[in-house]
């Protein structure tokens, strides 16, 4: 089972009334951080390397929304759990080494894990591992053997797949977008869900308790605001310290909104590019989770109102593209693509 699309069945699931159902699937999120130490991309073992794209709050809130109100006390204590997990996610997660960039304060898809990720048809990456398997003087076959239990080392491939699994935590797999560079990206779509998260969390706390939240669970929590100096401090506070409050998280939504402008937003193209935190540059692949930033609420009216002037370009009969940029040398290539062009089979992009 892949937890990916999880969020997008949960609001269909709410839409037919299945309100325990879908409390069902946060239950099965909050087992998996509590167990795991995060929501897992699907439920394999090699999975526990990898996450996928943080969508809990607003799941959580959603539900919460629809629980039967003639037990208001236990609504509440199993929302406080939901709460409680996602600020886990977070602390330990998205803003945690090595899928937080210190220097920009970006969040990355940067999974952990070595070796070449098995979901996939036994040919694959042959093309990518027909180099390294001459190199050594053996069979494709062997040297996947060989490479994956550790007995060949081959840096440049490390690299690879390491961008490969960010790709697949994603949740974009795979597309153009993310080629060779995926787990070095800050791209807008994370930023908008963290965001997301900042905000929600926030706000439950305000409105649900009472602006103080205990957390049980013994973690470290991450430093605020990021640098690198405070990164490299061992030195971490313990989420069983001191209470949770909205403000905190508010901060931190507004420290999110201002690196998103700084270094995601596009003046000039009036929209948002995912960052190289390797390279430090944006990176102008044109992308329609750009507008993702519309419904996390951290674009401002002016940006909204730039951003709805650049919505034709990715429009196609008869819905949306994932991208207006479509070089003509991948045209036969992207179409068999996750991402492929015109059309998207990801259901969260067009959504």
């Amino acid at each position: 089972m892949y937890n990916w699309d999880s969020y997008f069945i949960s609001l269909g699931l709410l839409v037919d009334g299945q309100v325990n159902m879908a409390k069902g699937m946060v239950d099965h999120f909050i087992f998996e951080i509590t167990h795991y130490g995060k929501i897992l991309n699907g439920s394999r073992s090699y999975y526990l390397c990898r996450t996928q794209p943080p969508f809990l709050t607003d799941m959580a809130l959603q539900i919460y929304n629809q629980l039967d109100r003639s037990d208001v006390e236990a609504n509440r204590l199993w929302l406080k759990r939901a709460i409680q997990a996602a600020i886990k996610e977070y602390h330990t997660i998205w803003v945690a080494e090595p899928r937080m960039d210190p220097k920009t304060g970006l969040s990355r898809f940067r999974p952990d894990g070595l070796g070449i990720p098995p979901e996939t048809e036994a040919t694959h990456f042959t093309h990518i591992l027909e180099p390294y398997a001459r190199k050594h003087g053996i069979s494709v076959h062997e040297f996947t053997e060989k490479y994956n239990d550790g007995t060949l080392k081959e840096p440049g491939l490390d690299e690879y797949f390491l961008h490969d699994r960010a790709v697949r935590e994603s949740g974009h797999d795979t597309t153009y977008r993310f080629e060779k560079r995926c787990a070095n990206l800050g791209t807008i779509d994370l930023q908008a869900l963290l965001y997301k998260y900042e905000m929600d969390i926030g706000t439950a706390i305000r409105e649900v308790f009472d602006d103080e939240l205990e957390l049980e669970e013994s973690f470290p929590l991450a430093p605020f605001p990021p640098s690198v100096e405070s990164y490299a401090n061992p030195h971490r506070e313990n989420s069983t310290s001191r209470l949770q409050t909205s403000g905190e998280w508010f901060k931190r939504a507004e420290f999110r909104q201002q690196i998103i402008d700084e270094y995601l937003w596009n003046e000039n193209k009036s929209l948002y590019f995912d960052y190289d935190t390797v390279q430090e540059k944006q990176c102008l692949y044109e992308s329609v989770t750009a507008f993702w930033a519309l419904w996390a609420g951290c674009a401002s009216e002016d940006q909204c109102w730039k951003l709805m002037y650049v919505c034709p370009a990715i429009q196609t009969c008869p819905g949306c593209t994932y991208s207006s940029y479509f070089p003509i040398q991948f045209q036969l290539v992207e179409q068999v693509r996750g991402a492929r062009w015109p059309g998207i089979w990801n259901g969260r992009i067009p959504w």
